[in-house]
């Protein structure tokens, strides 16, 4: 380029040229970054609920995202709870009233694995009550056997008291009371075979189930083979004084009765309670037997005074069916253990047979 008034011209123009263009394009720039930066700011406060708008100079960019209304959705009502939830929830309402877990300590995964505390803290005692009421006719024809015994010594079945017979001995046991039909209404001798009577038994079996391997069995009889009439109000009786013959029993009629109101029995209005030595040979309730079963890992302990059956019940046996009428008891100490799968087990045990009498209570 030359140096001559003309160059110096044309290097002024393109001078001037160049601040123009910086100075439109400059304006440009700025208002393209603030257009910018306004719809990253819409961007990020959601449009509706913006904070308030700028005073600046608006966004020359156009917003092209579409507006949707935005709606809530339906309420949902929940469904009915079922069967299941509804036995859940009585599961965790039994749950809570049988008290807190162990503190600090998770629950045992398996039901065998229980704290000690935990089993005596949440157990409750059962008290149960069996037994039976029974009353039982009887009717014994014959049981003599046609023997005609004496009345005393050794006797194998004492004879109906309406029946005249005499005895191995030659005493003559007459009743003339009947007539010619064997009905009590006149002087012939009374001939008959046949005796009948009734008696009842209240038995109670009370258990009390401390926890589930430890529990105590009791025994308690209510007139025990009791014969119903059996104690009038006007019978009474006493221990053998030797004023006449001992009878067999050890037992002879008390005078006219005790009862002035019914010397005889035909007077009698009522019966009076079985009393061991006045009226009955035992007391009207009989406390027979009591004693403990506590189970173990490794077998089971019994101590008391419990029941004894041995193989057919010959010699000794527990008279737990309702028409026994007899029963053996013992004072033991016996542990059982065995085999359950065979079906094999093994007992050790400690009788107290006889100690004698004591007047002094342990």
């Amino acid at each position: 380029m030359g140096t001559g008034p003309a160059g110096c011209m044309l290097e002024a123009s393109a001078m001037i040229v160049r601040a123009k263009l910086r100075a439109l394009i400059a304006p440009c720039a700025l208002v393209f970054l603030f257009a910018l930066g306004a719809r990253s700011a819409h961007a990020q406060q959601g449009g509706a609920d913006a904070a308030p708008a700028s005073t600046g100079r608006p966004s020359l960019v156009p917003d092209t995202a579409p507006t949707t209304p935005t709606t809530s959705p339906p309420p949902v009502t929940p469904p009915p709870p079922s069967a299941a939830a509804a036995t859940s929830s009585a599961a965790k309402a039994e749950e809570a009233t049988k008290g807190p877990s162990r503190p600090g300590e998770e629950v045992p995964a398996s039901p065998n694995e229980v704290f000690s505390e935990d089993w005596w803290g949440r157990t409750r005692p059962v008290f149960e009550v069996h037994g039976y009421f029974r009353t039982r006719a009887e009717l014994l024809h014959n049981f003599s056997l046609g023997r005609h015994d004496p009345r005393t010594g050794g006797i194998l079945w004492p004879q109906p008291l309406d029946n005249s017979y005499t005895d191995s001995n030659g005493n003559n046991n007459s009743l003339a009371k009947c007539d010619a039909t064997g009905a009590i209404s006149g002087t012939a001798p009374c001939k008959n075979s046949s005796e009948a009577t009734a008696n009842m038994r209240f038995r109670m079996n009370p258990e009390l189930h401390i926890s589930d391997n430890l529990r105590i069995m009791a025994q308690i009889d209510a007139f025990d083979n009791m014969i119903l009439g059996s104690t009038p109000e006007s019978d009474a009786w006493q221990p053998y004084n030797g004023a006449a013959t001992k009878p067999v029993s050890g037992y002879q009629a008390y005078g006219n009765g005790y009862n002035t109101f019914a010397p005889i029995a035909t007077f009698a209005t009522t019966q009076g309670p079985p009393t061991a030595g006045i009226n009955s040979f035992s007391n009207s309730v009989a406390f027979k037997r009591a004693w403990a079963e506590y189970m173990t890992p490794v077998g089971q302990l019994r101590f008391g005074r419990m029941p004894s059956q041995w193989g057919l019940g010959i010699v000794h046996n527990a008279g737990d069916d309702i028409d026994s009428d007899y029963q053996t008891n013992v004072d033991r100490i016996m542990f059982v253990t065995g085999i359950k799968s065979l079906d094999l087990y093994f007992a050790g045990l400690w009788d107290f047979i006889s100690t004698g009498p004591s007047t002094v209570a342990a």
